[in-house]
């Protein structure tokens, strides 16, 4: 686990899944969080990113979506 703060400025190319129990507050910390693990060339594992949210938060997501150009495979539970 860890802040937005330490996501920016560690690589852990050995992890594979990273489970926000909140989403940042712009598209850019989310980036940093799913993007400073499992990155190449340090590691050529894929790294799977869960975000568990709340039907209120899916427009936040979406909008980062939109913004950092990706697209989020929806489960509902």
């Amino acid at each position: 686990m860890a802040t937005d703060i330490a996501a920016r400025g560690v690589d852990l190319p050995e992890i594979t899944h990273i489970y926000d129990f909140d989403l940042p507050k712009t598209a850019v910390d989310y980036l940093h969080r799913a993007g400073r693990t499992g990155r190449k060339p340090l590691s050529d594992n894929k790294c799977f990113v869960t975000s568990i949210i709340t039907s209120e938060e899916r427009f936040v997501l979406q909008r980062f979506e939109n913004e950092m150009m990706f697209q989020c495979t929806e489960v509902f539970l």
